[in-house]
């Protein structure tokens, strides 16, 4: 289950000792129960910080963590420091165009919680600050049914979730809502969302990946079917080459249509190809049915020529690491 934190630092700020501590312990818990985390900042005065050194404290763990944040010099230099031989780092970051004040830069780690959240099936809160991103993130959790589990005894934003939700937590933790005021039961708690789980993704292995891209760039392509196949998953793509004027092969069309997920590796050499056009028009047509996920990965800043894939969510990247971060966090939900 992939867990992500909301919280951090309250108006009080002498409880933020506290609140470090039981974060490094909700952390070891995690990986202990085979939890995975979506984490934003790598910064020590963060709660996601803390979860993560707890998490990473077990020398005999093998897990990773997808770490949503803003691509900028010195936070790609804070995440090195936290690599480690035990904890694999999945970096999924954020691009932004240059920052120019400090609001422009809450607004680009806000973009980072929020494919944090999107991404997750449970939020654990603690503290954090009602007057501050904490509670509108909360706020817009409880508005996409996310499960949260507030963590009441540190106050703040965790609190008033916990106060707004006070119905729905009780049927989920019907007598041991107490549970949530403790100091000391978090692994109880750990196991009740164990219990409660919702919403687990399909499979890796059930996934069947049909990738689409430009012949004369298949660079990108060639990446992210090795991504794919080391992980077991079943891949679709055409190698061959096909004269103008022809229509898709049959084969492909089959092959888009046994598919339950469609990339589009996204650069000028794919808006100019009529064949990448004609196997995205399909796979819209399965989209608007329901019978296929499309991820549109832009591998340049070509404009997304389709008037209907303009409204699909889609992914910049730059580079490999850009494109393993991505893919790997899109695998998982």
């Amino acid at each position: 289950m992939k867990i992500m934190i909301i919280g951090g630092k309250t108006e009080k700020k002498e409880d933020w000792e506290d609140i470090r501590q039981v974060c490094f312990e909700i952390g070891k818990i995690l990986c202990t129960k085979n939890h995975s985390l979506e984490l934003c900042s790598p910064f020590e005065d963060s709660a996601d910080y803390w979860v993560f050194k707890g998490y990473s404290s077990d020398e005999n763990s093998t897990a990773s963590v997808n770490f949503h944040y803003v691509k900028l010099k010195h936070v790609e230099e804070k995440l090195q420091e936290l690599e480690n031989q035990n904890i694999r780092i999945n970096k999924i970051p954020t691009i932004v165009n240059e920052i120019q004040d400090d609001k422009g830069m809450q607004y680009a780690w806000l973009l980072c919680q929020l494919e944090a959240l999107d991404s997750c099936h449970c939020i654990i809160a603690i503290g954090g600050k009602n007057n501050g991103s904490a509670n509108m993130l909360l706020r817009f959790a409880e508005g996409k049914r996310k499960m949260i589990v507030p963590l009441v005894w540190a106050g703040g934003a965790a609190q008033s979730s916990y106060e707004r939700r006070i119905y729905q937590l009780t049927d989920i933790f019907g007598d041991d809502l107490y549970l949530l005021n403790s100091r000391t039961h978090y692994n109880k708690i750990i196991e009740k969302i164990g219990i409660e789980k919702q919403g687990i993704p399909k499979s890796i292995k059930e996934r069947k990946i049909f990738i689409s891209y430009a012949r004369k760039r298949p660079y990108e392509a060639d990446y992210i079917e090795t991504l794919l196949r080391r992980r077991g998953i079943s891949v679709f793509r055409d190698e061959s080459e096909f004269g103008a004027g022809k229509e898709i092969p049959i084969q492909i069309e089959e092959n888009i249509h046994k598919a339950n997920t469609f990339i589009a590796v996204y650069c000028a050499e794919y808006a100019c190809s009529p064949w990448c056009y004609d196997e995205l028009e399909l796979a819209l047509d399965l989209g608007e049915k329901k019978q296929l996920d499309i991820w549109l990965i832009c591998v340049d800043d070509t404009r997304i020529v389709s008037k209907r894939a303009r409204n699909l969510v889609f992914y910049q990247v730059h580079n490999r690491e850009d494109i393993e971060g991505r893919i790997l966090e899109l695998i998982m939900k």
